[in-house]
């Protein structure tokens, strides 16, 4: 007898008992659609800690001011916290190293178009290095560069929805210049030099063209000069650092920078953290969490095991009289233990696809619950990974090899039983 025949003896067996077949099958499609759903749901996860990694931009550092903890601070001045002449200087002493990414909101502008049609938008003044931490994507043109600041360049970087409310569809607006109002006279001409991209999940509550809220990017030193005295301080400032020199000596040169800015300084001081290290930290602290979570759900397929391993030796018992016949007529062991780990086997193959195809299922669902989650949070839904509908060809070899693994495990006791079983003795059994 050859094994495609055991094998249509073992599915045979199955059909005659089908309710307690598909009874036991319930452990094992739990616990493979849990693994399955896990584990692709753990891909997302990853893929969004790495998306944080990517927009954060690599080498990205983070500069805090802190109180000191030996002594107990009072209420920080203006004196006390980071100075824009200070990122300036950064910028000079380590040319080649560092651009700091500033992003202050100065004010609500409102523009109007050729049809007289108004709109309002955001004013930002910010840095160079503010487009490479925040990874805006450039459609058209360039960001902002140190040169227009420092040349005082009334350049612009506008959204692709500001150039259709503005201009109309279909227009380059680049070397276009645009007028907007701000606080509600001062009448501002910009050069749009660049032209980002905008997301349906920037404006969740617009319900046309003309009610979205775009922001415009300015060079710092230009609204320093529209504001007349912008006296900027920050308690945080993100720092972007060349991505070909070495992270840790790009912190130690930051420490060392801040250090001495805050040396004479009683009460506070500079906090250097690395975000791309905080990030790949995280992305440990998730790989392990998936990890264990999928353990836990492996203890209900050994579970779903014990339940296979107790059908089994139920079915035995039934078929004992059966058992003896056939090693009667010339059945050896090792023909009787491949039928029934064969039985074993193919009621957990069995329940392994069908968790398969209901661990899809449940990442399908996941999948659209996510989408609408993610709608709500404006800019942060840009981090949130797409869930993976569809299981990788590693985890669906993972879940079935799983599955036999635990047939067989499960098996291989009742069906040694039923081979050592003594002719004789199983043919007196009624």
């Amino acid at each position: 007898m050859n094994v495609l025949e055991y094998i249509r003896m073992a599915f045979q067996a199955l059909r005659s008992n089908r309710m307690r077949s598909v009874l036991t099958m319930i452990g094992i499609i739990v616990g493979i659609s849990s693994i399955v759903t896990i584990f692709t749901l753990g891909i997302t996860i990853k893929d969004t800690v790495q998306n944080m990694i990517y927009y954060q931009s690599l080498n990205t550092f983070r500069v805090y001011m802190c109180g000191r903890p030996d002594v107990n601070p009072p209420r920080a001045e203006a004196a006390d916290r980071i100075q824009y002449e200070w990122l300036q200087e950064l910028s000079r002493e380590y040319k080649d190293e560092f651009k700091p990414a500033v992003s202050v909101f100065y004010d609500y502008a409102d523009s109007s178009n050729e049809s007289g049609e108004k709109f309002t938008t955001n004013v930002y003044g910010v840095t160079e290095g503010f487009f490479q931490c925040n990874k805006k994507e450039i459609t058209m043109g360039r960001e902002l560069l140190q040169s227009d600041g420092e040349r005082n360049k009334y350049t612009a970087v506008v959204a692709d929805v500001f150039v259709r409310q503005y201009f109309g569809s279909g227009v380059n607006p680049l070397g276009k210049t645009v007028e907007i109002k701000i606080k509600g006279s001062r009448i501002v001409k910009l050069t749009v030099v660049g032209v980002y991209k905008t997301n349906a999940y920037d404006f969740p509550g617009a319900r046309s063209l003309l009610d979205k809220q775009t922001d415009i990017y300015i060079p710092y030193e230009v609204l320093e000069s529209i504001a007349g005295n912008l006296r900027t301080v920050f308690s945080v400032v993100d720092i972007a650092g060349n991505k070909d020199i070495d992270r840790e000596v790009l912190k130690e040169h930051l420490a060392e920078f801040f250090e001495k800015k805050y040396i004479a300084r009683k009460y506070y001081y500079g906090e250097i953290d690395d975000i791309q290290k905080d990030a790949e930290a995280t992305d440990k602290v998730v790989s392990m969490i998936i990890a264990v979570v999928a353990g836990i759900a492996a203890v209900s397929l050994i579970v779903a095991g014990i339940g296979v391993m107790n059908i089994m030796l139920v079915s035995i018992s039934e078929r004992t009289k059966e058992i003896g016949i056939r090693k009667a007529l010339g059945a050896t062991d090792g023909n009787v233990l491949l039928q029934f780990s064969l039985e074993a086997v193919s009621l957990c193959l069995i329940g392994g696809i069908l968790g398969i195809l209901f661990g899809i299922v449940n990442c399908n669902v996941l999948s659209k619950l996510v989408s609408r989650y993610s709608s709500s949070l404006g800019e942060y839904s840009k981090y949130i990974a797409k869930v993976v509908t569809i299981p990788s060809l590693a985890t669906v070899l993972l879940a079935i090899g799983f599955a036999c693994f635990v047939g067989i495990c499960s098996g291989l006791y009742p069906a040694t039983r039923a081979a050592r079983m003594n002719p004789i003795d199983a043919l007196r059994d009624e």
